[in-house]
């Protein structure tokens, strides 16, 4: 009896693991597909700054003299570092109007049209009008199937030598279908989870680093 006992503590101890591995598989691998889309997409918004075709399109303005050149500068195919970010549900809207000042449909149909990018067109803002036209001039947007794993809203901080960092928001937006939307950043004096921290509760995030050698091995 003893040992049957032990049978079937044991059985439901690797249940257990197989369950947790299982769990940390999927977040790898969510992460995983994050970081390489967000990369991509960031590499694409360079190639956007390096066309001076596109760069004709948009124009020769005073404003944004020499910001596309530093945005075309560094190489963009492996950050210094990277941030995951997951952020709750309603944490966005309750971040840019309140705890209480937009809910029932009003909440749902802001829900599709603010992301996190937000947060960089404000941190843009900062450092001129010039900054901001500059970098929302090379955005760049794409939509996935919803990968496996995905919870919430999802923010990356992809951090670059250089004068410029990238900030990329997946969020849902269809049934089955994530959007990113990628965002050059202007690199300042302050730490982005710092800013964040300012504007959203705590519990509110969380987040995950990846050291310059982790993302290596990841992007092979």
């Amino acid at each position: 009896m003893k040992r049957d006992i032990r049978l079937i503590l044991l059985g439901m101890c690797a249940l257990l693991l197989l369950s947790s591995c299982s769990l940390f598989g999927n977040k790898t691998d969510l992460h995983h597909f994050l970081l390489k889309k967000a990369i991509d997409l960031t590499c694409e918004m360079d190639g956007l700054a390096e066309s001076e075709e596109y760069l004709a399109l948009l124009g020769n303005s005073p404003l944004t003299s020499g910001i596309f050149e530093d945005m075309a500068a560094p190489d963009y195919d492996l950050p210094d570092s990277a941030c995951v970010i997951s952020i709750a549900e309603g944490a966005l809207l309750k971040a840019m109007f309140g705890p209480d000042s937009v809910s029932g449909p009003l909440a749902e149909k802001l829900k599709s049209r603010i992301n996190g990018t937000v947060f960089a067109n404000m941190i843009n803002a900062s450092y001129g009008a010039g900054v901001l036209a500059a970098t929302s001039g090379v955005t760049w947007a794409q939509s996935y199937l919803q990968p496996q794993g995905w919870e919430d809203d999802v923010l990356l901080f992809l951090e670059y030598p250089g004068r410029f960092s990238s900030m990329v928001s997946f969020s849902k937006s269809g049934d089955g279908v994530v959007t990113a939307l990628a965002t050059f950043v202007k690199n300042g004096d302050q730490d982005l989870l710092e800013i964040l921290g300012d504007w959203f509760d705590t519990g509110d995030l969380e987040y995950e680093t990846y050291a310059k050698e982790d993302l290596e091995t990841i992007l092979r």
